[in-house]
């Protein structure tokens, strides 16, 4: 049916839609005759979900039990549905990317054979996360690149994305134990020095312009994390 999208609305789900009318009739009282058309929309959105409406009649849902967002206000939910109504029906959400159940709530069960069927790149992305980059990198066949003194560099090619690359070092402070702990530190594919994570996006994103590739070593993937090219990177202290 063509054009059903146009019957949709999202009810209290569209509030900043609704606040942003609601302002200009309350707030600064423009007084505009179209408001009185407006009057039964702006009660009814907050007091029920998405709708589909019609010249004829109107569906309304529930306001759902469970609605929640990250710092960004994108859906997501670690454990759980992003939203849930209480018939049941329910959303699963990462970081504003839609994935599965099983993705959110039993990623143990996820397998590699799965990951690499997925075809769309951010909800691979969500899997590979949930499933453990350093355990995908072990379970799916990286290939060392390179091993020095400072550590070993993995790569695992993922079609249609840009490669799993990350670095393999040993802490140099022993455990309690007296063991070593091994690490597993994620670098950029060419290795390029990372800008400080406090700086905003925009100057990361000019820092990241302005830097060339590194050959892919070991060293040039620790010196990477630290903002540095690896002949520049000589730490007085390891911890």
């Amino acid at each position: 049916m063509s054009g059903w999208y146009n019957m949709w609305d999202g009810g209290n789900q569209y509030s900043a839609w609704v606040s942003y009318l609601s302002f200009f009739r309350h707030v600064a009282k423009l007084g505009l005759k179209i408001y009185e058309t407006f009057d039964h929309y702006e009660k009814a959105a907050m007091h029920s979900g998405p709708r589909i409406m019609t010249p004829d009649f109107c569906m309304v849902s529930d306001r759902p039990e469970i609605l929640t967002v990250d710092e960004q206000n994108r859906p997501h939910n670690e454990t759980g549905p992003y939203c849930r109504w209480r018939d049941g029906f329910s959303l699963w959400y990462w970081h504003g990317v839609k994935v599965t159940q099983q993705i959110i709530e039993t990623p143990e069960t996820l397998t590699v054979a799965q990951i690499e069927k997925e075809e769309n790149a951010e909800v691979r992305r969500v899997m590979i996360t949930r499933y453990g980059q350093v355990k995908y990198l072990k379970d799916s066949g990286a290939v060392k690149i390179h091993s020095d003194d400072w550590g070993t560099l993995w790569r695992k090619d993922i079609v249609n994305d840009e490669p799993l690359m990350m670095v393999e070092v040993l802490n140099s402070t022993p455990e309690a134990d007296g063991t070593f702990k091994t690490y597993f530190l994620r670098v950029a594919p060419d290795l390029k020095p990372l800008p400080p994570g406090t700086w905003a996006p925009e100057k990361q994103r000019d820092w990241l312009a302005k830097q060339r590739p590194q050959e892919l070593t070991a060293r040039n993937a620790i010196a990477s994390l630290a903002g540095k090219r690896g002949p520049e990177y000589a730490p007085l202290v390891e911890t």
